[in-house]
């Protein structure tokens, strides 16, 4: 099992790519990554917060 700040890191790089790789095709006309990602980084949000007893990734 990884410990919590490398969990933590690699949340962020991914997410932090995520987001990069959403804006980039956006400039370039497709918007669809960029709408997908924040439904489901809301979606994230919203479920970690009401469900603090299960693993949220």
């Amino acid at each position: 099992m990884l410990d919590t700040a490398t969990v933590n890191e690699i949340r962020t790089i991914g997410i932090n790519w995520a987001k990069r790789t959403a804006a980039d095709r956006k400039a370039k006309g497709d918007g669809t990554m960029d709408k997908v990602l924040a439904s489901y980084l809301a979606y994230q949000q919203l479920w970690a917060k009401n469900s603090g007893y299960m693993i949220r990734d």
